[in-house]
């Protein structure tokens, strides 16, 4: 009975928070903004941009070494083909060994 009586005590809190959101920006509002308060807006803090371009810096770096790392991999060896193909190969006990 306590969970049933939470939710309806956090629908209603909801229901008076977003009641008002259709009116909080409207195009009409939006239409009216100067572009100051549009770039302020929309814009992102200098610490998000700042963190954005470390982080494309940082997958820029990993990514040139993932090319490395793919460039020098070690092709695999005859010997070691035919060991994993022999793996997948049915037992010989099994009635498809004859195929």
């Amino acid at each position: 009975m306590r969970t049933f009586k939470d939710n309806v005590v956090n629908l209603a809190v909801e229901n008076c928070l977003i009641a008002d959101v259709p009116n909080i920006l409207t195009g009409r509002k939006v239409d009216a903004m100067t572009v100051d308060e549009l770039r302020e807006l929309a814009s992102e803090s200098e610490e998000t941009q700042m963190n954005r371009s470390r982080l494309q810096d940082e997958v820029r770096i990993l990514r040139e070494g993932l090319r490395k790392c793919r460039k020098h991999k070690p092709k695999e060896s005859t010997a070691q083909f035919r060991q994993s193909t022999s793996e997948l190969a049915p037992p010989a006990s099994s009635k498809y060994a004859a195929f």
